[in-house]
């Protein structure tokens, strides 16, 4: 049984990631599969890591287009645009059981561009948890180790998601950008404290942190600026 959750950690990580070629298997995925069977390391955070260095390195200016991480973002927004399906417990089990119309390039823009508050399900029923990470020791955020690099997610910024409004805007050491890529060689000494610091990761129901919220400065008027 364990070879069969190894072989399913392995395929998956890799369906996920890069998921439009079935022809070879990169050293990424044989590592993800090494971590699972050696120190019973999740792929998950790796699939997070990995999908927000694509989103990090697609910008205009850059000029890349993003071709890897499709199907997680898919789902994730198919999970909270879409029809609400009733009592879903993941949200490949909603992805499922919607019927999503086919979508051309001007079609999504549109259909992205017209959505409100009030069409967004922050927090669907799969994703409530009591517990959540909200910080690693001496990170003011959570660090994340991919397959690429190194990067970094605020959960400060994610408080309607895990079903908390959001009381003021964020600080600026709180929401400060960690990004180290192993091409660059930047990232050989961070690794070694991501994974230290994850022995020593602060969990909590509702993000408590004084430190992390200024109130005094409304949310929306820290997005507009």
């Amino acid at each position: 049984m364990g070879d069969l959750h190894g072989c399913l950690c392995f395929g998956s990580f890799w369906n996920y990631v890069v998921p439009q070629d079935l022809t070879f298997v990169d050293k990424a995925a044989i590592s993800v599969y090494v971590a699972y069977r050696t120190r019973s390391e999740s792929p998950v955070t790796a699939i997070l890591a990995d999908t927000y260095l694509a989103l990090n390195s697609c910008n205009p200016e850059k000029k890349t287009r993003m071709a890897c991480c499709l199907p997680v973002l898919f789902v994730w927004i198919a999970s909270r645009f879409e029809e609400r399906v009733v009592g879903i417990k993941c949200p490949v089990e909603s992805f499922k059981q919607q019927r999503l119309e086919e979508k051309n390039k001007n079609e999504w823009f549109q259909y992205m561009a017209s959505l409100t508050q009030g069409k967004i399900e922050w927090q669907p029923a799969w994703q409530q948890r009591s517990q959540l990470v909200y910080q690693c020791i001496k990170f003011l955020s959570v660090p994340l180790i991919g397959t690429k690099g190194c990067i970094n997610y605020n959960p400060v910024l994610a408080q309607r998601q895990f079903g908390h409004p959001i009381g003021g805007a964020p600080t600026s050491y709180v929401v400060e950008p960690l990004l180290f890529l192993y091409k660059d060689g930047s990232a050989n000494e961070i690794v070694p404290r991501i994974r230290k610091a994850w022995e020593r990761r602060i969990v909590m129901g509702k993000d408590t942190r004084s430190y992390a919220m200024n109130t005094e400065t409304p949310y929306q008027q820290w997005l507009a600026n």
